[in-house]
């Protein structure tokens, strides 16, 4: 049996009013039910997946396109929302997906979002849509969201919603794994053009997830499942925390200790528009001091932008901005690598930002021989280093 999907999935309300996506989507309707209706294994079409249904917009596009379809032919017409949807509309549709969009969500709290959806849809038939992407080589138990075991537990739990509150099924994300257009950051595994969502692998070897479904569809006892222990990169906050006080305490000693470095750091930061243009500046100012400042810049900058995106590295939107921003699929591998290695990535980072330094002040003088200034490029650097710390 196939439910076929039709264009419709993620669009911005505002996109939902322009007359080209109007028109596109019916055209593309016209041509996929004129293709399939030809085949008996179809036997319904999804006319949207994710729109925002508290909108008048996707309420109207969706009625619109639910016409278009029940003109053409008497299948059944279904849309996929997602379980964190504060409000839900009926649209005249034969049944609605009800998709997890949050598998690492409590297990406890989702059986009670599939319970409300339920009461505001009023009997209409719900078919529970879940899934989990895992790393294939990560056996460390369920307790490790990223494992094997979890997404067999996940399946289990969500199975079990299903069935507690009545639902007219469950659908499974995915048969089989299957190779992605563009790299995954979602998982430390080395092929990162796969997407590892699967009861089974791409070579058909069945997982532990297959045994438990086929338990539970078959009423017979599910397999036991190891819990394990989570602790992937559990050093890396505690790194965070020790460079973070190292450099607090390297400066507040510098500060203490050191007038003159206590001076001109605070001339930097509230007085930045004049600093360093009395000439005495230029022959008091440590070298010492200067590239001492410049680390200590490099390394926090790093560990802030490495943090966000460590912790972030599971995030939707954080894969959407990196996929939108960056073309080549090389580029983004080996920055999803070193995303997943937070300590190299940090001190790689950190010498990206002083060399960045350093061009600036190569910048400097360039323009100190344009305008036939006589600077010298140990000055240039002082400038660059101190400028950048407020």
């Amino acid at each position: 049996m196939i439910n076929v999907p039709l264009p419709g999935s993620s669009i911005p309300n505002k996109k939902l009013l322009l007359d080209e996506i109007k028109v596109a989507s019916a055209n593309i309707i016209d041509q996929i039910i004129n293709y399939y209706e030809k085949h008996t294994s179809v036997i319904g079409y999804r006319v949207s997946d994710r729109l925002d249904e508290a909108s008048p917009i996707a309420l109207a596009y969706n009625n619109a396109i639910i016409k278009q379809i029940k003109d053409k032919t008497d299948k059944y017409v279904f849309k996929t929302i997602l379980i964190n949807s504060k409000s839900v509309a009926d649209n005249n549709v034969d049944f609605i997906v009800l998709h997890n969009g949050m598998p690492h969500t409590d297990f406890h709290k989702l059986d009670a979002k599939v319970k409300g959806l339920k009461s505001d849809l009023k009997g209409k038939p719900i078919v529970f849509l879940f899934g989990t992407i895992f790393e294939p080589n990560n056996y460390n138990g369920y307790a490790d969201f990223r494992s094997v075991n979890y997404q067999a537990y996940n399946y289990s739990q969500c199975y079990k919603i299903a069935d507690n509150n009545n639902l007219a099924g469950v659908a499974i994300r995915s048969f089989n794994d299957y190779v992605l257009q563009n790299p995954e950051l979602m998982t430390d595994y080395y092929d990162r053009d796969l997407s590892s969502t699967g009861i089974f692998s791409r070579n058909r070897k069945f997982r532990t997830s297959f045994n438990l479904i086929q338990a539970l569809f078959t009423d017979k006892t599910e397999p036991l499942l190891d819990a394990g222990s989570l602790n992937p990169n559990s050093l890396v906050p505690v790194l965070y925390m020790v460079l973070t006080l190292i450099m607090v305490a390297i400066l507040f000693l510098m500060i203490s200790r050191m007038p003159r470095f206590r001076e001109y750091f605070v001339r930097s930061l509230v007085k930045p528009y004049n600093f360093y243009a009395d000439i005495r500046d230029q022959r008091i100012i440590s070298s010492v001091h200067t590239y001492s400042l410049a680390i200590m810049i490099s390394l926090s900058a790093a560990i802030f932008i490495v943090s966000i995106v460590h912790i972030n590295r599971s995030s939707e939107v954080l894969y959407a901005i990196l996929n939108s921003a960056i073309s080549s699929n090389s580029i983004k591998d080996y920055l999803y690598d070193l995303i997943w290695q937070p300590k190299l990535f940090m001190f790689l980072l950190s010498g990206v930002f002083f060399v960045k330094l350093l061009i600036v002040a190569f910048l400097l003088k360039v323009l100190a021989k344009i305008f036939r200034a006589n600077v010298y490029y140990g000055d240039t650097i002082t400038m660059a280093v101190w400028a950048a710390n407020p």
